[in-house]
């Protein structure tokens, strides 16, 4: 009875049905044997189709079919039935979910940003790619083959994660259509020639072991422990994946310093590395055209002070970047050079989690360089506050803004909060700041850092 009562919140969601579903429904509940990953599985799989006798009777079918076969057990009957009943569109973004560890908790944005580079997202029309696949996610969560770990204060999905179970049908059914492979200690002896290719095991174990031929290979994941890269590390990675599309060496792995011949990777659309304390980004990432993603580590950029006395050097030349749409960092970036050569825009960049307010960059932002940005970190010291009432007048051009933070220098080491130390750190009073940030008519999120009580001026 709490089988059955279960598969009808999920399938009705509350309202009433056929009468003459019951007894199949019931039927579809009494082969998943108690099993509840299979019963809500097989309940998501319903509630999307149409609650008609004729398609019931379908699935109650292929689930009697199966379990005609030997050796079949009726959670893999539930799981690989609901695979197959997937749109096309949804089977690649479900398969990649495969390529996280058991139990990992999945960040959402730059998941969604892999499916995008991949190429799994496909007839947007006029919408955000990143909007469609989050869509893409939904669906999949709908369908209970993706559960929500983490929610965000606005309502959004930060995290999720996928059934041991699962995942193992992510795997298998990648070998079959070699969607991706995943290397560990335990098969990394075994010489294969991947296409998508991820590694779950010690780095330096992988380099001095594995035989496999990366030729082919267009996105690399790389989840084993170590803080750092070491040279001959990093040395492979340029050496065998010249092809990679998809570069993500995760969260857990600190590279020193970015190669200079970062550039060979002429086909590179997504690239992550944390690359905390490095203050300085080789020219040769200009030549990436085709580059989508840059994150450098922007998941510790709000949780930690930024430092203001070390920007990251980043080249002026961005512009030349024309398919970046999300440009990431631990830290506020500097354009080093002058960007005055060209009247570029960078139609396609939605973010830039910080940058430093400078004369430059208040002049790109002017110039309309970048017209369609939506999230936008600016770090403003106290030596370019005479620059702020114009940087307040540039921002009304950035009509699509909807996310802007803005990150103070402390007034010296004391912080004591007083009327004149706003004034002195901004240059301007802070109902002036205010009345000119409400004229931007998009902005939903609005935070200023390093301000105990913006109010009172309490810096």
């Amino acid at each position: 009875e709490e089988s059955w009562e279960l598969f009808c919140r999920k399938v009705f969601r509350g309202e009433e049905y056929p009468f003459d579903l019951e007894p199949l429904g019931k039927q579809i509940v009494q082969s998943c044997r108690g099993l509840p990953l299979s019963i809500i599985v097989s309940a998501g799989l319903l509630a999307n189709k149409e609650k008609s006798y004729k398609e019931w009777s379908k699935v109650v079918g292929h689930v009697n079919w199966y379990l005609t076969q030997d050796e079949t057990q009726v959670k893999d009957i539930v799981l690989k039935l609901s695979y197959n009943n997937l749109p096309r569109r949804l089977k690649p973004c479900f398969l990649y979910l495969g390529i996280f560890p058991e139990d990992f908790e999945i960040p959402v944005r730059p998941l969604l940003q892999r499916w995008v580079a991949e190429g799994f997202i496909q007839e947007t029309g006029n919408r955000d790619p990143d909007d469609v696949a989050e869509d893409y996610l939904y669906e999949l969560i709908d369908r209970s083959l993706v559960q929500v770990a983490r929610v965000k204060a606005s309502g959004g999905v930060k995290m999720c994660r996928i059934h041991d179970l699962l995942r193992d049908l992510c795997i298998s059914e990648s070998k079959e259509d070699k969607v991706f492979e995943v290397c560990t200690d335990n098969n990394i002896l075994i010489s294969t020639k991947p296409r998508r290719l991820s590694i779950h095991c010690n780095m330096g174990h992988y380099v001095s072991s594995s035989n496999n031929d990366h030729s082919c290979a267009r996105s690399l994941f790389i989840v084993g422990s170590g803080n750092f890269f070491s040279p001959s590390e990093l040395k492979l990675l340029l050496k065998g994946f010249k092809l990679v599309r998809v570069l993500d060496i995760g969260t857990d792995r600190l590279v020193r310093k970015i190669p200079f011949n970062l550039g060979n990777f002429i086909h590179l659309r997504y690239l992550r590395m944390d690359t905390w304390g490095v203050k300085f980004i080789p020219a040769s990432i200009l030549t990436l055209e085709n580059l989508q993603i840059i994150d450098l580590g922007h998941f510790r950029v709000f949780h930690f002070p930024i430092s203001f006395s070390d920007p990251i050097s980043f080249p002026a030349g961005i512009w030349k970047l024309n398919h970046l749409r999300h440009l990431y960092a631990f830290g506020p970036i500097m354009l080093r050079g002058h960007c005055s050569g060209s009247n570029e825009v960078m139609l396609n960049l939605q973010t830039i989690s910080a940058i430093v307010l400078d004369r430059q960059t208040i002049s790109l932002i002017k110039k309309g360089r970048f017209p369609n940005l939506k999230k936008l970190g600016l770090q403003v010291s106290s030596r370019c506050k005479d620059q702020v009432p114009e940087l307040l007048q540039s921002l009304h051009q950035l009509c699509h803004l909807k996310n802007l933070r803005i990150y103070l220098e402390g007034k010296g080491a004391s912080g004591t909060p007083n009327h004149e130390s706003m004034e002195w750190n901004i240059g301007c009073k802070p109902q002036e700041l205010l009345q000119s940030l409400g004229q931007l008519s998009c902005l939903t999120i609005l935070r200023i850092m390093n301000v105990f009580d913006l109010l009172t001026c309490g810096v």
